[in-house]
């Protein structure tokens, strides 16, 4: 299939991802990718969530240690989705959620309860 471009395929850490060919530009790739992984996708979702949280209330939420989430935030950060610099900042959080919300069946129950609850995280100017 990916031979005769109906599917393209990305390298993802130890994974290879498929995706349909022509569908996702490489910055929805990599953030499908993280969102595939848990503690990345826990992390994401709680910034959704509260922008305030801290690493260490997420480690708690997820039962993590506090290094597992400093690492996964720095992925998300060298990949351009996290901003580090003065606590954790989603950059581009609309897209995730949106990525969240359209393909949420696709993740664990915490993430598609998140999604169902999408519109209340929304803020209409």
């Amino acid at each position: 299939l990916e031979a005769d471009g109906v599917i393209e395929s990305m390298r993802d850490a130890d994974y290879r991802r498929y995706f349909p060919a022509g569908r996702f530009g490489t910055h929805d790739k990599r953030a499908l990718g993280y969102l595939r992984r848990e503690t990345p996708r826990a992390l994401i979702v709680a910034l959704l969530r509260d922008p305030t949280t801290t690493g260490a209330a997420v480690a708690e939420q997820i039962g993590v240690s506090r290094s597992t989430v400093s690492a996964a935030a720095g992925d998300l950060a060298a990949a351009g989705f996290l901003d580090r610099s003065n606590g954790y900042k989603l950059l581009e959080p609309e897209r995730l959620l949106i990525l969240i919300v359209r393909y949420a069946d696709s993740f664990d129950p915490t993430t598609v309860a998140f999604a169902d609850d999408a519109a209340s995280f929304v803020e209409y100017k």
